[in-house]
């Protein structure tokens, strides 16, 4: 995809930088040339940072570029959802209106099981003693039922600053309306605490439903300290390796670049850091093959993740929870904490490489969602941890190499896999090894398979019709299985598959989000009202963009707004386009959100009204995206150079292991066409091609399987 080549020291460059769970991935940009170099390193848990300097460190020197050519750093990271996930972020309080400080815990009527009553709830980020109430009401017009209460205030600031808070999120009713209380209880609460960060619901959602807005701002607090101490790391280690920190920019979840000294204030936007950046990557990969539907597969060292992209643009959504267990943006409801920001539609299991293989007392085979991460890792990396993983069985079947394992760089031992698997899985089972390690990977595919389900058929779509992009480092092991139980048209493995997320920092624009809620009947008679509100929505977006310095060429504006029929408690989003909104238009669009309901539920209620509910304005401020390199195709046949050895593989097909050609994938030709049972091997990932499957290179380098 990519042509890689030793830059000069002249030139101008960016770096991605994608934190995961087991491996750093790094890429490198000549801005001039389009030049780009990939690194992988394992990851260090304890201080993230660590393996961000050192990356960016490794990959100047391997490209010997100097670190005054750095422009831009863009990074992708989980340090926001691990402080959730491993309840690690700041001791925070809430303030809010008298007689509501238990919504929180409350929440809605939802279980996340409907009839499982001893189901417990996330226990809340501000315990009850945290919570303090304030004498105001404000009333849904907007109007100042009972004045807040100064001394009050004043109260609870003392109370808190008792308590040692690191944070205060202030969420009080109605305020997306009339925000006069909020900011006057902020102002009181940033003079009497001054070392902590005062987090205001309007200033973050100022959209309806309190417990999600509550819920939202709380997270925002919660993970402000973590987040501010985090990036303020990366400037320090950025200045001790004399890389510049201004250009420097931190991935959003809803698929946009901001700025690192904005994180802090928008913390709860990081959520799905780098989820984000692998389904950009998808999207600008299939513009660039003329490919509208895609479904991309993300398989880590921790989770996979799954995203749909349709007509060439990937899914948003507002409606997301984390913490759920199995995936964070649908499903489970009320079983995680619910945050109300714009984010990409995708869903995600505990199915990575270091995802653990255990049986449960009823003598049923598990995967995940506990995962052996980077420490100790998976058995075969021999620091000291015994567990059976997915990399474990992989090492049994001899799908991965263990001298090989990336390109040589870690060398595994079969024989710590062995012993795990054995003991853990196949002796409990009363099976063999063989079958222990291909029942752990059917286990995987299964939860995988329901997965990618979850973001196709449930959304009214037929997966059938959709192609899927397979990368992170153990995707491409597992996508021609998945396809073919899915019954997919083909799968695309791009040229450096377990660094592709990275590479969508790359691919991705700064952005911002505005919004707010007002009810408003979506009909011609209110055609005024609503242009009135957009208008005001894109003078702030256009503003922001102003103070990025983005140039006028460059700049952006996205509509969308979410639609509901009376009484609905949910809504979809539609995109409404940038010119006015005339009578046409708006019929327009009512049958657009009548089609989409359609499809999404099963049924639409066309001569009902349809209300606007919120509205979004997107600023997007573009970057320069590097092209993908072409070269001319040559023959079908794989040079005898490129097949590095041949070796015996299990296959479930055969139910037995077999002879098949071991490819090395930088060898290739685009062109070239190899028929499976057939594993191709390169530095960052590992390409399982099937029997009675046929893996073509194209002129882009990417791999694509279809089957005979």
């Amino acid at each position: 995809m990519f042509n890689v080549r030793v830059v000069e020291e002249s030139m101008t460059s960016r770096v991605a930088v994608d934190i995961g769970g087991t491996f750093t991935d790094i890429v490198f940009l000549n801005e001039e040339t389009g030049g780009v170099d990939v690194l992988k390193i394992e990851t260090t848990p304890r201080d993230p940072s660590q393996a961000f300097s050192s990356g960016i460190s490794q990959i100047l020197e391997k490209t010997r570029a100097s670190a005054e050519s750095v422009r831009s750093i863009f990074h992708a990271t989980t340090i926001a959802s691990n402080a959730v996930l491993e309840q690690k972020g700041a001791k925070t309080g809430l303030v809010t209106t008298e007689g509501f400080r238990d919504v929180l815990e409350i929440g809605r009527q939802q279980r996340p099981s409907l009839y499982d009553f001893s189901t417990d709830r996330p226990v809340p980020l501000v315990p009850r003693y945290l919570r303090k109430e304030v004498r105001e009401r404000t009333s849904f017009e907007g109007k100042a039922i009972k004045h807040i209460d100064i001394s009050a205030v004043s109260k609870v600031a003392r109370e808190l600053k008792s308590q040692e808070v690191k944070s205060v999120a202030i969420c009080f009713l109605f305020s997306y309306v009339n925000s006069s209380h909020e900011a006057k209880a902020k102002q009181i609460l940033k003079r009497m605490l001054p070392r902590a960060y005062i987090v205001a619901s309007h200033e973050i959602l100022p959209e309806y439903r309190e417990f999600d807005r509550m819920s939202t701002t709380v997270l925002s607090a919660y993970l402000a300290p973590i987040v501010g101490a985090y990036t303020q790391q990366l400037v320090t280690k950025l200045k001790r390796i004399h890389v510049n920190t201004d250009g420097l920019y931190i991935m959003q979840s809803g698929g946009g670049l901001m700025r690192a000294n904005l994180a802090r204030e928008k913390a709860h936007t990081m959520l799905e850091s780098g989820p984000a950046a692998g389904v950009i990557a998808t999207a600008y990969l299939g513009s660039q093959l003329l490919i509208d539907d895609i479904i991309s597969f993300d398989m880590g060292g921790t989770t996979a993740k799954a995203s749909l992209i349709k007509g060439g643009r990937y899914q948003i959504t507002t409606e997301y929870e984390i913490g759920t267990g199995f995936n964070r943006t649908f499903v489970a409801r009320s079983a995680g904490y619910p945050v109300k920001s714009p984010i990409i539609d995708l869903a995600e299991v505990g199915a990575g490489g270091g995802s653990i293989a255990w049986v449960d007392n009823a003598g049923g085979l598990k995967v995940g969602p506990r995962s052996a991460g980077a420490v100790p890792g998976p058995a075969c990396y021999g620091k000291s941890g015994d567990e059976p993983t997915i990399t474990d069985a992989h090492v049994i079947l001899s799908a991965l190499d263990a001298d090989y394992f990336l390109g040589g760089a870690i060398s595994l031992r079969p024989e710590l896999s062995t012993k795990a698997i054995q003991k853990k899985i196949a002796k409990p089972l009363g099976i063999s090894l063989s079958a222990a390690a291909r029942g752990i990977i059917d286990v995987a595919n299964s939860s995988m398979v329901r997965m990618i389900r979850v973001v196709s058929v449930s959304r009214g779509f037929d997966v059938r019709d959709f192609t899927l992009v397979a990368f992170g480092g153990a995707g491409p092991l597992h996508a021609a299985e998945l396809a073919r139980e899915l019954r997919m048209r083909q799968v695309i493995v791009p040229p450096n598959p377990g660094v592709f997320s990275a590479l969508g920092l790359l691919y991705s624009d700064v952005k911002s989000d505005f919004g707010m809620t007002r009810i408003i009947d979506f009909s011609p008679t209110e055609s005024g009202a609503i242009n009135q509100i957009y208008d005001k929505l894109e003078r702030m977006a256009l503003e922001w963009l102003r103070k990025e310095g983005v140039p006028r060429e460059k700049q952006e504006i996205v509509r969308t707004a979410d639609m509901r029929y009376p009484g609905q408690y949910y809504q979809i989003n539609i995109e409404i386009g940038s010119e006015k909104l005339s009578s046409e238009r708006i019929q327009e669009l009512v049958q657009d959100f009548h089609t989409t309901h359609n499809r999404m539920y099963g049924y639409a209620f066309e001569d009902e009204i349809v209300q606007i509910v919120n509205f979004r304005v997107t600023a997007v401020g573009g970057m320069l995206k590097p092209p993908l390199k072409s070269q001319n195709l040559s023959s079908s046949e794989v040079e005898s150079r490129a097949i590095r050895t041949r070796r015996k593989v299990y296959f479930k097909e055969f139910e037995s292991y077999a002879d098949c050609d071991i490819i090395e994938r930088t060898k290739l030709s685009p062109g070239n066409c190899i028929k499976g049972p057939a594993i191709i091997e390169q530095i960052d990932s590992t390409t399982v091609v099937l029997p009675n499957q046929i893996a073509s290179v194209d002129k882009f380098s990417n791999i694509i399987i279809t089957n005979n």
